[in-house]
């Protein structure tokens, strides 16, 4: 058992470090996320939002929809000095987070920023109905230099401050993981959190699948699966190339890796067999990351 053990947590560690030094240049913060930090909330605090430059004559305005759960009051119909919500009357955007923990916001264009969308914002804190409870003064995106884009907001509540971080688009980075480093500790613990979760999940099923399998010891199961799927991350994270492409190439070192892995650790049991679990128990956990992908569950 300590043999296996230590002979696949070996591996785990050569392929980080590989994936480590190969990676000369990580992928930067796209920019249409556009992070949010709040610091000294109120305690009624419960959602946040921000407030662009938009009138209903612009192409990219849409109605008023009430897409967030209870959040349907002021903020909805807020329209002062040519402000308005950026989650409630703008139309491109594809997703928001606007819990006050960690707020973010998703552009459906790839390409576009916060500072192509309006050339100042406001912070928005907002209680449980929505109503408003304070409001920052208006700040510039604009950045610098025309290779540079906002990505990051930090907003003080106490002092009623409201900053801008900007990403300079040609920068290069030494490190595999300077995305992470990017993100403030909150954000970083938090997707942390959603790794440990998802890994989990990912692990529990397929030691589930195993039972049905005669999968004896079982123990050996979430251990190559644990193995397997850090490999996974680490190699999107790291590997410089686009997520679904690395996704593939991830996957199908999976599928054999943990396909040999078995045939080594279960001699007893038939190769034909080894297959079929392999197979199963892998498309399923794939398929359900897929799905928390696309309904934003712990992303």
């Amino acid at each position: 058992m300590k043999k296996t053990l230590l002979f696949l947590f070996s591996t785990l560690l050569i392929f980080v470090a590989a994936m480590t030094v190969s990676a000369n240049s990580a992928p930067p913060p796209l920019p249409n996320y556009f992070y949010c930090t709040v610091l000294n909330a109120p305690d009624n605090a419960v959602y946040f939002d921000i407030l662009i430059e938009i009138t209903p004559q612009d192409a990219t305005y849409k109605e008023t929809e009430s897409n967030i759960k209870s959040v349907d009051s002021a903020i909805a119909s807020y329209n002062e000095n040519g402000y308005m919500s950026l989650t409630f009357h703008y139309k491109n955007l594809e997703y928001a987070d606007n819990k006050i923990l960690s707020p973010s916001f998703e552009i459906k264009d790839s390409d576009l920023s916060i500072d192509q969308i309006s050339p100042t914002i406001k912070a928005v804190i907002l209680d449980e109905n929505g109503n408003i409870l304070q409001i920052s003064e208006a700040i510039s995106t604009a950045p610098e230099t025309t290779d540079a884009y906002a990505y990051q907001l930090t907003y003080d509540a106490a002092g009623n401050i409201a900053t801008l971080q900007f990403f300079q688009s040609d920068e290069s980075s030494s490190s595999s993981l300077n995305l992470l480093k990017l993100l403030y500790p909150n954000q970083l613990l938090i997707f942390l959190l959603f790794v440990i979760i998802r890994l989990a999940l990912s692990v529990g099923i397929e030691t589930l699948i195993a039972i049905p399998f005669k999968m004896r010891p079982l123990w050996k199961v979430p251990v190559v699966n644990s193995v397997t799927q850090l490999i996974l991350i680490v190699f999107v994270l790291c590997s410089g190339i686009s997520y679904i492409t690395a996704l593939i190439i991830g996957e199908i070192f999976v599928y054999i890796a943990e396909f040999v892995a078995y045939i080594y650790l279960y001699k007893s049991i038939p190769k034909w067999k080894i297959a079929i679990y392999t197979v199963v128990a892998n498309t399923v956990t794939l398929a359900m990351g897929l799905l928390m992908n696309a309904y934003n569950i712990l992303v």
